[in-house]
């Protein structure tokens, strides 16, 4: 995936469902923003939301909260769920929500199991992710935007984002803490 202007090849020829997507900052294994999300995400470390969610406000990011009139996150597997104890994209969006007054709203939900996404190179992202999300009901806004943490692909949000089209909702923006790019 080639970077040109900020935008991936794939949005920069509109080829994403979603309309916009933007990241707080760079994911760089061992940085700061990295370990805070491998905190929250992978140790437990709920109290992290708090802090990470309201930073999706600021910058590149913060751009899109004038354009959403509601805020949704990707959803985890109900095994994942039960395994992790909660859901990072949720708490971030529900912060997220608190600081720029805008509801979030649960839209979809995740069909069935698939492999960590972290573990997978592109080709297979793409594969796993696919026809497994759901919406649970119409989307009674015109714009949307999508929360995850981390973006790499897009293979993830850009498959949320057809489903989110699919339920109603016109336009989707996605923000993510932070933006990775693969080998």
């Amino acid at each position: 995936m080639e970077r040109s202007g900020g935008l991936c090849s794939e949005c920069a020829a509109g080829e994403t469902e979603f309309f916009l997507a933007r990241s707080f900052g760079h994911y760089k294994p061992g940085g700061l923003l990295a370990r805070g999300i491998t905190g929250l995400k992978y140790k437990g470390e709920k109290a992290l939301a708090r802090e990470l969610g309201p930073l999706l406000d600021r910058g590149y990011t913060g751009e899109l909260m004038h354009e959403a009139q509601a805020i949704t996150y990707v959803p985890l597997s109900s095994e994942k769920l039960a395994d992790r104890g909660f859901n990072q994209a949720r708490l971030l969006a529900t912060f997220l929500g608190r600081k720029v007054d805008l509801p979030v709203i649960k839209t979809l939900r995740k069909t069935k199991v698939t492999s960590p996404q972290a573990e997978l190179g592109r080709k297979e992202r793409l594969v796993n992710v696919r026809d497994c999300f759901d919406v649970i009901r119409p989307i009674s806004v015109d714009s949307i935007l999508l929360v995850d943490d981390v973006f790499t692909t897009g293979s993830t949000v850009n498959e949320c984002s057809k489903v989110l089209k699919l339920g109603g909702a016109k336009r989707v923006f996605v923000a993510t803490l932070a933006r990775s790019y693969p080998d």
